[in-house]
């Protein structure tokens, strides 16, 4: 851990989303000195912005190679795990953004779905389309699924200025998003390896 809240890009990058959300959440009973929450209301400010925008780069390019791209690819292959794999990497990534977009940390897996609910900003939407992906049996309404939230996320991009591409595919929207990072080193490390 640290002593001191972040306060360098290479400092953000190190801390893994899940403990953000941890140090975030749930109450305080007792903090006599006053440092936890000091620390704590630094970390609820959420990332600076161009960490932000890379980890939201990075979710869009994870959403559309594991949902748009190798789920369906999978399923024409009858290669069933690997669709299921390529499922699971998609709702990470897609309940990641979801987070991201709201300025929020996503939190541990079993509370990741349930949180979307309280997001004011495609919550109820990715929420819904989630669970009916992982409860759907048919192949072709995962596909439907997949495409209808990316389609949502694209539009919220578009609303928020963060990409102009007229692509389907989120693929295309990653690279565009990585161009609005003022920070240069951040902004040339490629947005696969988030």
């Amino acid at each position: 851990g640290m002593d001191h809240p972040p306060d360098t890009i290479r400092e953000w990058r190190l801390l893994p989303e899940v403990n953000l959300s941890i140090a975030t959440n749930g109450e305080v009973f007792s903090d006599p000195l006053g440092e936890f929450t000091k620390f704590r209301s630094a970390l609820l400010a959420g990332y600076p912005e161009d960490q932000r925008l890379k980890m939201m780069a990075a979710r869009c390019m994870k959403m559309a190679q594991s949902g748009q791209y190798n789920y369906p690819r999978s399923i024409k292959r009858n290669e069933f795990v690997a669709a299921q794999m390529a499922a699971a990497e998609f709702t990470d990534a897609a309940s990641s953004l979801i987070y991201l977009i709201n300025n929020k940390y996503k939190p541990f897996y079993k509370w990741m779905h349930r949180g979307l609910l309280v997001m004011p900003v495609l919550g109820e939407e990715s929420y819904n389309l989630l669970a009916a992906i992982a409860t759907s049996s048919s192949f072709e309404e995962n596909i439907s699924g997949i495409e209808t939230l990316c389609g949502l996320v694209i539009n919220k991009l578009r609303d928020m200025g963060l990409t102009d591409s007229s692509s389907d595919f989120l693929l295309d929207h990653g690279p565009q998003i990585q161009q609005r990072i003022k920070d240069e080193q951040l902004r040339n490390i490629v947005p696969w390896g988030e």
